[in-house]
């Protein structure tokens, strides 16, 4: 289906990557008191566990 539309391949990939962390970095970022180093550093693994889990949901291949 999203193969006849591009653009709306596109935007679910934007929305997979980038909007799902989104919450989950703000939540993180707004609650912990540290370097900002070490935020980054929680900020890559918030993304990483993240797109595993979107890696997951699509192997199960849903409609």
């Amino acid at each position: 289906m999203l193969k006849k539309h591009p653009l709306a391949l596109y935007i679910t990939w934007i929305v997979a990557l980038a909007v799902i962390p989104l919450p989950l970095i703000i939540l993180t970022n707004s609650q912990l008191t540290t370097d900002y180093e070490d935020l980054f550093a929680y900020d890559v693994g918030i993304l990483a566990y993240v797109w595993w889990l979107v890696i997951i949901f699509l192997s199960t291949r849903p409609r």
